[in-house]
């Protein structure tokens, strides 16, 4: 018999499970959009809070959906797709802005949105390219073992 907390981590492993934080996180950041005033953390330096804010919570987002739509290799090219999808949602943020009592749609934050989105996903990608070519195994000719292959017998036969 499995344990409640066993089968929740098996759900969260499963390629539905992998959509459940970004979606989550869409949920946060609509709530915080919909709050007519956000403390200020920084007094004198409103509009650096500003940006570090947008640019941190869209970067997140645009982290967590690539994170999904890899593990279930749902498309081809999933930068690409992240970042259409997080411009997509920034928008309909910023509209869903002009609508709440102090707040109203800022077309600049909209690109920071997407800047902080770029960010992650370049670093993303990045570490991913890295991560593969540290883990690459040598070819049979760069390790210095000899080739066993049926064309390096024709090769060498020929020879």
């Amino acid at each position: 018999m499995t344990t409640y907390p066993s089968r929740i981590r098996r759900w969260l492993s499963s390629k539905w499970g992998h959509w459940l934080p970004p979606i989550a996180w869409m949920g946060v950041i609509f709530l915080l959009s919909s709050r007519p005033d956000l403390p200020n953390l920084t007094p004198g330096l409103p509009d650096l809070q500003n940006v570090l804010a947008h640019m941190t919570e869209y970067g997140i987002l645009a982290y967590l959906l690539a994170r999904a739509l890899d593990y279930g290799r749902y498309v081809n090219r999933t930068h690409l797709w992240t970042i259409g999808v997080v411009m997509l949602y920034a928008a309909s943020d910023e509209w869903h802005q002009k609508f709440v009592p102090g707040r109203h749609a800022d077309p600049v934050d909209w690109v920071v949105d997407v800047t902080g989105a770029l960010l992650v996903l370049g670093l993303r990608h990045w570490w991913i390219r890295r991560q593969r070519t540290t883990n690459r195994r040598p070819a049979p000719a760069e390790s210095g073992y000899p080739q066993t292959t049926e064309a390096a017998r024709r090769r060498s036969s020929d020879a």
